[in-house]
């Protein structure tokens, strides 16, 4: 082929300023080009060898593959690049030969790892002015700067491994894939992917190629058709045992968690049912709170209207007051005015009395017969006196005697009655003293009785009011203003604290019920991403069937139907073939009877059967269009789905964030509650025990007031006692004074009426005695006695009752002067006076009494009044009181916003119902707490995902916080489905399709092993040229089998793999839970695995490299390399390898105008012949032989076009053919001369740069 025919060849190896066999830089620039072969000679030891191993470095391979520094060689990058100015420069086409397909790789050793290699490409030619200006070698910076300036398009630093993935086109999994694919297009050495050329070429390099060597690269060719790679060239089950039995322990748990779902309904009911019962004790709250309003407002009122009440009572009391002290005046008054009124009538009824004692008005009457009496007197008494005329001296004695006596009787009575008007006057006098005596002490005493009774009465009155007080702060004890301040200022705070509470807790649940929608959006939106991803693999999964069905695989059944020259099977054998069967490549299909109608022996009618689609081309080819179309769609519906899905999740997290943002300021202000709730509690405290202490003085000053009002009535009822015991014994003492006097008045009377008597006596026996003599005188003269006497008798009794009369004419004079002053009508009107100021005394008594009843009632009334405003002040309080309690009981509920709540409970029904919804409410959470504690112990008993994700939800969370907790715990198990249980079966989906694609990678393994078999055999007969050697043949195959039961178990989980595929088609993934079977199975499946779980299949164990060859017509067989290198002559041995290295050779490039350079040292083993027919065979085949010895013969050298000598120190000349000799002889190989650039022709280049021998800087 001509050199700059269109290809893709490496054009030459410029060698800069490298180390040489002197162990120093050979300060030249050298070049070597492989094109059309290049034969390498020189003396031992000058390089040859080493410079040929740099070639595999073009294709990637690692330095130390080519030169192990373990057996002792030095390291290949310090020996050949010994400076950072040293460099190993390829100059390569990629198609012509212009410049624009030209490319440039420079390696250099690494700055920071002197024993490393870095890679750097350039889009040009070899340029000088890259590695030499002004005669100095130049550093990679320095490259750099120069290419810049050249404007040459330069790249970054690239290592072996990059390097390597962008010369040979293959896939990259680093960071950098994109950027090395994009460099591959431009880059690389073939318009078709390379992989393990490096391989081929290196193994070249090596002196010997055994069957380790072909096994391998076979290997990584099946690999790299089936796109696994690998250095290593193992498949690798790396899910392992662990997955596989977490896999089975998230199912269980899944299982368990799943069968909770009638615990978690019941669990939400039971939340349900909490909520309501926060909604009624909230709205208890608000009735509470506004039966304790209307009450505070209450006490307020009752408080203000007992305040008047008492200032009300204080004015009616001195008004009273002032009334009573003009009523108590006007009863003394009276009773003075009755006293003297009773006094004046007793004294004129006492003076009646002493009259009618002692007859004045029959006295009155007889001494009107006074005269008349007088005048009889005068008659009798003449005649007495006629009678006694004749012994006128004998009488006019006795007369004479009797007047004496008479006379003197007279005057001694008289003397006597004088005698008693002293006794009267001193009656009179000691009566009227008395009388004033006694209306003297009686005022005394009344007035008295009277001070000290307004006094106890006005000492009682503010007593009365302050028991009152005392009585009211008793039955409604009060605390101190700054302790009622303090418990309504943190009341306030509370509700304000409440209220913010409330106002959370309602922002919570708002946010709690976006975040549950948002969650639920985005576990339905996961939902549809896994369902459009399904659709999008079962449509891909569709594509690919279609495609392999449009361009099957070779070795498969339908290519080899459709390679098939007789398509008549599209008419009968497609109506009736299973399409599973097309794929398989183990049913090795041959056509026997060419338009044979029968299968199997049997005819059928199959055109009766419609034909396949997967028979028709166009139909096929439509199917693809057709699923490539659909699978547009579904990746863009999947995409669609999962950007919907992002901003589903970013709406999740957010309203996520808001909520644990809310949930933090609600814990934050619940928090405070404790503290607010303790002074709350404090203030409550100070409060009650200052009502206690108040109520203790209360009661103490309200016995004490009891007990002193109650001495005050007691006194009072003494004075009353006293005002009449001291009434009495006035009234004793003077009525004793009285009768004393009287006694005294009587008993001196009585001693002068008796000496008057004695006077009369006396009298009466000396008159008597006188009479006697004068009797007997007469007698003694004659005289009519008896007449005498009769008349001297009647005449005596005249005269006794004229002087009767006559002592009574002063008793009748004072009666007379007593009915003239006084008289009947006169003591009438006395009496009537004194009966009228008796009534006027008792009506203004009577008048006092009624006032004072008045007063009485008017404090009773107002008593009982304020007792009424106490009680209901008391009535008002206990409802509070009870109000208090129930908010007690509401706890942290705030009420619930009702501007318009209506009260029809009384407290004491509030009190109860609040405290029966604190039970409810307690059972209810100690109900929820048990149920989430009994649930959650059943989710996180055993490890697994359901427990990691009950425990990352219900973790974070107070753990007296139990209602987030369920509310959590249901929220959790909701996700369980989407994020495990879906996840889950998506794993299982993954562990099935692992092991499923573990057990098809082994399949495919073998497949390609079997057509890399069958396209080793067609390169080798399309290289087999020799004499000696023909039918060389070389069977690569598999063998599974001693992998035991592990790979008879791959087969079932293959099948269990497509049952599980069938049986989730439509089904919702979060819901459905795989069946025991596959549980079963997949134990039975890691029970096969080891302990660690990881299964590792060495592929090149599990080939077997089997040959046979006709060596000089004999049929030779080996299987080892040892056998095959004996299997003839050294040379034809080599031929031999050479041959399947070049068949391994055109299986990695196919047909593409790919030239690989080829590194041997083999050249001198073989005979002219078959040197000649190797080299052409070679260069038929696109490889440019690089061959190094220290001589060849000029048969040999005429095979290559170019000839170097290499020297010491680097330096390498090159033979130029003389032309003469060349035209003199056709067909003969000219003599070679040996011509060489000196440091004087440095500069001598062609126009690319490259210089035909060496340059020296």
């Amino acid at each position: 082929m001509p050199i700059n025919a269109l290809s893709f060849r490496l054009r030459r190896m410029v060698l800069v300023n490298v180390g040489t066999n002197k162990n120093k830089p050979s300060g030249r620039i050298t070049a070597i080009d492989p094109r059309g072969g290049a034969a390498v000679l020189g003396e031992n030891g000058v390089g040859k060898t080493t410079t040929l191993r740099l070639l595999p470095l073009f294709f990637g391979h690692l330095h130390s593959a080519i030169v192990d520094p373990q057996k002792g060689q030095q390291n290949m990058v310090r020996f050949v690049l010994p400076t950072d100015m040293s460099a190993i420069a390829f100059e390569y086409q990629r198609g012509s030969d212009a410049e624009s397909d030209l490319r440039l790789v420079v390696i250099r050793r690494r700055i920071d790892d002197p024993d490393s290699l870095c890679y750097r490409i350039f889009r040009c030619g070899y340029r000088k002015g890259l590695f030499v200006h002004e005669g100095r070698f130049l550093s990679e910076e320095e490259t750099q700067k120069a290419a810049i300036d050249l404007k040459i398009q330069t790249f970054k630093r690239l290592s072996p491994s990059d390097y390597r993935h962008v010369i040979l086109g293959t896939p990259a999994e680093t960071k950098e894939k994109v950027l090395l694919r994009s460099l591959s297009q431009d880059f690389s050495f073939g318009p078709r992917s390379l992989a393990n050329l490096d391989r081929v070429v290196a193994a070249m390099v090596k002196k010997h190629v055994n069957f380790s060597d072909i096994v391998q690269v076979a290997v990584s060719l099946a690999q790299s058709e089936l796109g696994a790679g690998g250095a290593r060239a193992v498949l690798s089950y790396r899910q392992g045992k662990g997955q596989i039995e977490q896999w089975i322990r998230t199912r269980q748990a899944c299982k368990d968690a799943l069968s909770l779902e009638p615990k978690i309904v019941a669990l939400q009911d039971s939340l349900g049912a909490y909520r309501n019962l926060e909604m009624l004790i909230r709205a208890c709250r608000g009735e509470i709170e506004a039966m304790r309003l209307l009450r505070r407002q209450d006490i307020e009122k009752l408080a203000a209207e007992m305040r008047q009440a008492q200032l009300d009572r204080d004015k009616q009391l001195g008004d009273e007051q002032l009334q009573l002290g003009i009523l108590q005046g006007n009863v003394a008054h009276a009773s003075e005015a009755a006293t003297q009124a009773r006094t004046a009538f007793q004294e004129q009824s006492e003076q009646l009395r002493y009259f009618n004692q002692h007859e004045a008005a029959k006295f009155e009457l007889k001494l009107v017969f006074l005269g008349q009496l007088q005048s009889d007197l005068q008659i009798k008494n003449g005649q007495l006196e006629t009678l006694r005329a004749a012994h006128a001296g004998l009488i006019s004695k006795t007369n004479e005697l009797a007047l004496k006596a008479k006379a003197l009787a007279s005057e001694d009575k008289l003397r006597l009655e004088l005698d008693k008007k002293p006794l009267d006057d001193r009656l009179a006098g000691g009566l009227e003293d008395l009388f004033t005596l006694e209306n003297n002490q009686v005022s005394e005493l009344e007035e008295e009785i009277n001070g000290l009774r307004t006094e106890l009465t006005g000492s009682k009155e503010p007593l009365l009011t302050q028991r009152g007080t005392w009585d009211a702060r008793r039955s409604a004890p009060a605390a101190s203003e700054d302790a009622l301040a303090a418990l309504t200022a943190t009341n306030e705070t509370l509700r304000v604290h409440q209220n913010e509470i409330a106002v959370g807790q309602d922002a919570m649940a708002t946010l709690a019920t976006q975040m549950h929608q948002a969650t639920q959006a985005f576990s339905a939106q996961e939902v549809a991403v896994n369902q459009a991803l399904q659709q999008l693999n079962q449509v891909r999964q569709d594509l690919a069937q279609a495609q392999q069905l449009l361009a099957p695989a070779d070795g498969t059944l339908l290519s080899a139907l459709r390679a098939s020259e007789d398509q008549s099977w599209r008419l009968n054998l497609a109506q009736v073939v299973d399409p599973r069967l097309l794929a398989n490549t183990d049913l090795e299909p041959t056509l026997t009877e060419e338009g044979s109608p029968t299968f199997y022996g049997w005819q059928l009618k199959t055109s009766a059967l419609a034909a396949p689609d997967w028979s028709n081309d166009e139909s096929a080819r439509k199917a693809v269009e057709d699923f490539q179309e659909a699978s547009i769609r579904a990746e863009a519906n999947w995409k669609s789905h999962k950007e919907q899905l992002a901003r589903l999740e970013n709406a999740r997290r957010a309203a996520e964030a808001a909520h644990q943002t809310a949930d933090g300021v609600l814990n934050a202000k619940k928090s405070r509650t404790a503290e607010i709730s303790g002074r709350q509690e404090d203030a409550k405290q100070r409060v009650e025990r200052e009502r206690s202490e108040s109520k203790v003085k209360a009661e103490a000053e309200f016995n004490r007031l009891t007990a002193e009002i109650k001495e005050i009535e007691r006194k009072v009822d003494r004075l009353k006692g006293e005002r009449d015991l001291r009434a009495r014994e006035i009234f004793r003492a003077i009525s004793e004074s009285r009768k004393t006097l009287q006694a005294e008045h009587k008993a001196g009377i009585d001693e002068i009426n008796r000496a008057i008597t004695r006077v009369d006596s006396n009298l009466a026996t000396a008159l008597e005695e006188i009479e006697v003599q004068l009797q007997d005188r007469l007698k003694g003269d004659d005289v009519d006695v008896e007449k005498l006497n009769a008349l001297s008798t009647e005449v005596s009794s005249l005269r006794s009752e004229i002087e009767g009369l006559q002592s009574k004419e002063i008793l009748v004079n004072k009666w007379r002067e007593w009915q003239k002053v006084v008289g009947s009508a006169g003591l009438e009107r006395l009496e009537t006076n004194a009966n009228q100021k008796a009534r006027s005394l008792t009506a203004a008594s009577n008048v006092l009494t009624d006032h004072n009843e008045v007063m009485q009632r008017t404090s009773q009334g107002f008593f009982q009044a304020n007792q009424v405003l106490e009680s209901r002040q008391n009535a008002a309080q206990i409802d509070l009181n009870k109000l208090d309690a129930a908010l007690v009981y509401c706890g942290d509920y705030s009420a619930t916003r009702n501007s318009e709540i209506t009260i029809t409970a009384t407290a004491e029904v509030l009190h109860n119902r609040a405290h029966e919804l604190s039970q409810q409410i307690l059972a209810s959470s100690n109900k929820i707490s048990r149920e989430v504690a009994n649930l959650r112990q059943q989710l996180v008993a055993k490890p697994s995902p359901v427990r990691d994700l009950i425990e990352s939800l219900l973790d974070p969370i107070d753990p007296k916080d139990f209602y987030k907790l369920a509310y959590e715990l249901c929220v959790a198990h909701r996700q369980i489905g989407p994020q495990i249980v879906s996840n889950m079966n998506v794993t299982l989906k993954s562990l099935l399709d692992n092991i499923s694609s573990f057990h098809k990678s082994l399949l495919g393994f073998e497949r390609e092993i079997s057509a890399f078999n069958r396209r080793l055999q067609a390169g080798l007969s399309e290289v087999q040229c020799f004499e000696r050697v023909s039918d060389l043949h070389l069977d690569i195959t598999t063998n599974f089998d001693t992998m035991g039961r592990f790979y008879r178990s791959l087969s079932t989980m293959g099948s269990l793999a497509r049952e599980v595929s069938d049986a989730t088609q439509g089904v919702d993934t979060t819901r459905h839970l795989p069946s025991d079977d596959v549980e079963r199975a997949l134990k039975d499946f890691a029970n096969e695995l080891r302990a660690d779980g990881l299964f590792e299949v060495s592929l090149a164990k599990h080939i077997t490299l089997r040959g046979r060859v006709m060596d000089n017509g004999r049929l030779k067989e080996f299987a080892k390399a040892e056998e095959l290198e004996g299997i003839s002559s050294e040379g034809l041995t080599s031929l031999i390898l050479i041959t399947l290295m070049t068949a391994l050779l055109n299986t990695i490039r196919g047909n593409e105008p790919v030239h690989v350079p080829w590194v041997t040292d083999e050249v001198g083993k073989f005979d002219s012949s078959n040197f000649r027919a190797l080299m052409e065979r070679l260069q038929d085949n696109r490889i440019d032989v690089v061959t190094a010895s220290p001589e060849l013969g000029p048969v040999q050298q005429a095979l290559f076009a170019q000839r170097y000598l290499f020297e010491d120190l680097g330096r390498i000349c090159v033979y130029m053919p003389d032309p003469t000799l060349a035209s003199q002889t056709p067909g003969a190989l000219p003599s070679p001369s040996l011509t060489g650039s000196t440091p004087e022709d440095a500069d001598v280049a062609n126009a690319t740069g490259i210089p035909t021998t060496e340059e020296r800087a």
